[in-house]
């Protein structure tokens, strides 16, 4: 299959023992603080990895971070992953709907099963657990540092994350 070039295509074998964050996040029974600290840790550093190297996931959701039987931190579903060119106002843009689409997604069960929690994630964990690691992950990365400090300010305040 041919991809355009600032797009990735990426084809394995099932692997035994990855699961998916919203089973951890979404189960029926609350997930433990920890749990929680965990997964989206895991979240901000995935994405990090990806917009650091300056790949936009264009799908980074809940169910597409995943962790294999030793812990490790796996991607899912990258078929719409893209490779950053221009850095102009759109590359940055796509940075910032990677991070919002998570945050939505933390809402919205996949694929919408009535026996999923989606109330687990407060405000307070989103902003400590996610999008402050991520910031201080991109402290030395100019145009990183610069959409997260915008995403803060502009796309999610605070009283915005009430709202996902």
């Amino acid at each position: 299959m041919k991809q355009p070039d600032s797009k990735i295509a990426l084809i394995t074998k099932f692997e035994e023992g990855v699961k998916t964050f919203d089973t951890v996040l979404q189960r029926p029974e609350r997930p433990t603080e920890s749990e929680i600290r965990w997964a989206l840790r895991q979240a901000a550093e995935t994405l990090f990895f990806l917009h650091a190297n300056d790949w936009v996931h264009g799908d980074f959701q809940i169910q597409n971070t995943a962790y294999d039987s030793s812990l490790d931190p796996r991607i899912v579903d990258v078929t719409d992953v893209r490779k950053l060119t221009l850095f102009d106002d759109e590359d940055i843009g796509d940075l910032r709907y990677d991070l919002k689409r998570y945050l939505r997604s933390l809402n919205q069960p996949y694929p919408h099963e009535m026996n999923l929690r989606t109330d687990t994630v407060t405000t307070e964990q989103a902003m400590e657990f996610l999008i402050e690691p991520y910031e201080e992950l991109s402290v030395d990365i100019p145009h990183l540092s610069a959409m997260i400090k915008r995403f803060k300010r502009k796309d999610y305040t605070r009283s915005r994350l009430e709202n996902w």
